[in-house]
């Protein structure tokens, strides 16, 4: 199966839940390149807000996360924003086994090449396509 091209993928409403800010900025930059909105929700009171005012097609969400937990941000997104596909940017490595594996669409381990979480868009969320 071949990736598409990143100038063949629909218009997408992206939120990043990402803390880093070194890596909010690239795929800002990156998503509107590709033709993309991006919002920014670097805590809870944004994340909040993000969702209380307008639609995503995509989430996606760091699991590498000092100040916050990733499993409780997209049980958060899952259940008010349940279209929305979410993307998990898991630790390199992985979760680790002693941690709750969270409710997610798709799951790309870091180090993440940039053509992968663009691609990534392009998979609609099963849930809304019933």
């Amino acid at each position: 199966m071949s990736m598409p091209s990143v100038l063949e993928l629909p218009h997408r409403r992206v939120l990043l839940v990402v803390e880093d800010l070194a890596l909010a900025e690239l795929l800002l930059d990156s998503l509107k390149d590709a033709g993309h909105e991006g919002e920014l929700a670097d805590d809870e009171r944004k994340l909040d807000r993000a969702l209380d005012s307008r639609s995503f097609d995509a989430a996606i969400v760091d699991m590498d996360t000092r100040a916050r937990n990733g499993a409780e941000l997209i049980q958060s997104i899952r259940s008010r924003a349940p279209a929305t596909t979410v993307i998990a940017l898991l630790p390199c490595g992985g979760l680790g086994s002693g941690l709750a594996t969270p409710h997610y669409h798709l799951a790309i381990e870091k180090p993440a090449r940039l053509h992968t979480i663009l691609a990534a868009l392009s998979v609609s969320n099963p849930i809304s396509a019933n």
